[in-house]
């Protein structure tokens, strides 16, 4: 499952940045057992057809991509591998409009959780 987010996600990159990456996606799509039936090419310059996928992408460079210099296709893995733990693991405040309740118990200390020395930073009540 690491494999296939990581994937879907250079699969966004690639298919934003350069058509001439779509035969190495492909390639790495068959590696992992992705059917051909299962992908969707979209029309260029349309970035409303998938507009979750494109906002993910704008999110990944400005959060990260953008502040960090990388020499390495390990380096990107292990920024992106960061950014999604980050991702899943942050407080979405608001999903459906609804934010959580304040409970008692959310009382205690507030701890900051970093990732990418720092670059990301997340803060959650310690636990009791």
């Amino acid at each position: 499952m690491k494999e296939n987010l990581w994937l879907t996600l250079v699969t966004c990159l690639a298919y934003c940045v350069d058509k001439e990456l779509w035969k190495a996606i492909d390639y790495l799509k068959e590696q992992v057992g992705v059917l051909k039936e299962q992908q969707e090419k979209l029309p260029p310059r349309s970035p409303n057809l998938n507009s979750h996928a494109e906002r993910f992408v704008r999110s990944v460079r400005e959060e990260a991509l953008d502040h960090l210099i990388l020499f390495s296709e390990e380096q990107l893995r292990y920024v992106l591998t960061e950014y999604l733990r980050y991702h899943h693991e942050r407080i979405h405040q608001g999903i459906n409009r609804i934010i959580e309740p304040q409970y008692e118990g959310n009382q205690g200390e507030i701890i900051c959780i970093e990732r990418l020395g720092g670059l990301l930073k997340s803060y959650h009540h310690k636990a009791a």
